[in-house]
């Protein structure tokens, strides 16, 4: 299981159903629940963490739990925000896919805008977005060393 790269604080609500929120989620009492304002950021319940269910991660917290603060390859979760599962929907990812179904010149544009895009957004974590820049840029210098390759046969 990856966790998206906008997950940043998990909580459990009484019934015991565990979420994860992008801004930290206030608890609930009346209700029984954590939750983060509407229309402010994201949340969605974690219903598939293949067995991992953070048992330390309780109803009777004072306080959400930062995802930073947990272990997660002790808790058997992988996270890759430069290359998240979520790129990866069948047996090759988005920038192979252009490449192998685009013109070359095509498939260069969209990298290029990907790598743009990344630098131009104001995320959560810039240095993330830089490090995802650089490996799309990586990327297309892969595939810049191909088609070089290619035109030269």
């Amino acid at each position: 299981m990856t966790l998206p790269e906008w997950a940043k604080w998990m909580a459990r609500d009484k019934d015991g159903m565990l979420w994860m929120y992008s801004n930290k989620p206030e608890k609930y009492e009346e209700r029984d629940v954590w939750y983060q304002p509407i229309g402010v950021g994201k949340y969605n319940i974690i219903d598939d963490l293949s067995g991992v269910n953070f048992p330390h991660i309780k109803w009777s917290d004072e306080e959400p739990t930062e995802i930073s603060n947990i272990t997660l390859k002790e808790e058997g979760v992988e996270f890759n925000p430069i290359e998240p599962e979520h790129y990866n929907k069948g047996e090759i990812d988005l920038y192979e896919s252009a490449y192998r179904t685009r013109p070359f010149n095509e498939t260069r544009a969209i990298l290029e805008f990907v790598a743009e895009r990344y630098m131009k957004r104001d995320k959560f974590n810039r240095l993330e977005d830089i490090d995802k820049s650089i490996y799309t840029l990586k990327r297309l210098r892969e595939y810049e060393v191909l088609h070089a390759k290619e035109v030269s046969k």
